[in-house]
């Protein structure tokens, strides 16, 4: 169930800040196959969100949980950095969306509008990880996961995924 948009004011907060586009079979796809390693609770708030970072040429999209890290890229020209809370994820995946997906945001808070939808959360503060410094150095694979563990799409997609040694 969603709720009308018409229902919550426009602050001016929502209206600073930056704006993306994206295509949003590319964003689902993603978000599909790095979510199952983003956990629902965490001492550490930072770790139940998911990061999107675009820096160099693309935009990563990465989960981990302090054993196992998913990670996704995808070509991007653009830099932010956004921790989207994994509930948000997860409701984001349930709404099929479709077409194009504008993306705007702050320090606090983001909207993700389709011609469908408008999506407002807020964004997990913290420092985001740098999922660059951390996949170096590490045994990240490329290749098919036949049986996921809970919450993976269980059709035998392919996501990078690799393992995390040592505190992050």
């Amino acid at each position: 169930q969603t709720l009308d948009p018409a229902q919550f004011p426009t602050t001016a907060s929502q209206d600073e800040g930056s704006e993306l586009r994206i295509k949003a079979e590319m964003l689902l796809e993603s978000m599909k196959r790095v979510s199952y390693a983003v956990p629902a609770q965490n001492t550490n708030t930072v770790m139940t969100a998911m990061c999107l970072q675009a820096a160099g040429g693309q935009l990563n999209f990465a989960g981990l949980d302090g054993h196992v890290l998913a990670w996704d890229k995808i070509d991007y020209d653009g830099e932010f950095e956004l921790l989207i809370p994994k509930n948000t994820v997860d409701k984001m995946k349930s709404l099929g969306l479709s077409g194009e997906v504008q993306i705007r945001h702050n320090k606090t808070g983001a909207v993700f509008i389709t011609e469908d939808f408008e999506i407002y959360t807020r964004l997990i503060e913290g420092g985001v990880f740098q999922v660059s410094d951390t996949i170096q150095g590490t045994s990240v694979t490329y290749g098919r996961i036949e049986n996921c563990p809970a919450g993976c799409d269980d059709k035998g997609e392919d996501v990078y995924r690799g393992a995390v040694s040592g505190q992050v």
